[in-house]
């Protein structure tokens, strides 16, 4: 595994998570509200389509810390999101949203009924990291967020939480 280059990508936020859906790139941040971006691949770089994504419900932000995005064919979509409970004690809960994925495309945001429904996950309360539907639902407090493969199993991208360089493009020799 080598790192291949570095982008920096603004407007997100601290980036937490990315995800390679049907050609496209999806980073999703904690800026002002949790939000998702979606880029092409052009070469060795990211391209912003114009297609963002708060992850809002009349205005109020829901899933302010995206950790994962779990998309399975025609299965329901899933997003992970930590939600630090006490500061003092580094206390997290983790919570697990269905959502109607098309629907978040269509209209930009959870409403119209596109929060589907909610899943409260304990098992942060307790340390663990735990994974559930194969959704990230832990902040491990470091900066890698997320990794993704793209479109083969030798070329992937990780992002990190930091405000430069953090799309990481890696190549891969098995």
């Amino acid at each position: 595994m080598q790192l291949s280059h570095s982008l920096t990508i603004d407007s997100l936020g601290a980036c937490q998570g990315i995800s390679w859906l049907n050609g496209k790139v999806y980073l999703y941040g904690d800026r002002e509200v949790g939000m998702i971006r979606q880029f092409d691949m052009q070469g060795d770089s990211l391209v912003y389509t114009g297609a963002e994504y708060k992850l809002t419900l009349h205005d109020t932000d829901v899933i302010n810390h995206p950790t994962g995005l779990a998309v399975h064919g025609k299965d329901p979509v899933f997003m992970g999101n930590s939600v630090l409970l006490d500061r003092a004690t580094n206390k997290w809960k983790a919570i697990i949203y269905c959502i109607d994925w098309p629907g978040l495309q269509r209209t930009g945001t959870l409403d119209g009924g596109n929060l589907l429904n909610v899943i409260e996950d304990d098992s942060l309360e307790s340390g663990k990291a735990e994974v559930a539907g194969m959704v990230d639902t832990i902040d491990r407090g470091d900066e890698l967020e997320g990794f993704s493969f793209l479109s083969t199993l030798s070329r992937g991208v990780a992002v990190t939480s930091s405000r430069r360089g953090n799309v990481n493009f890696i190549d891969i020799n098995w």
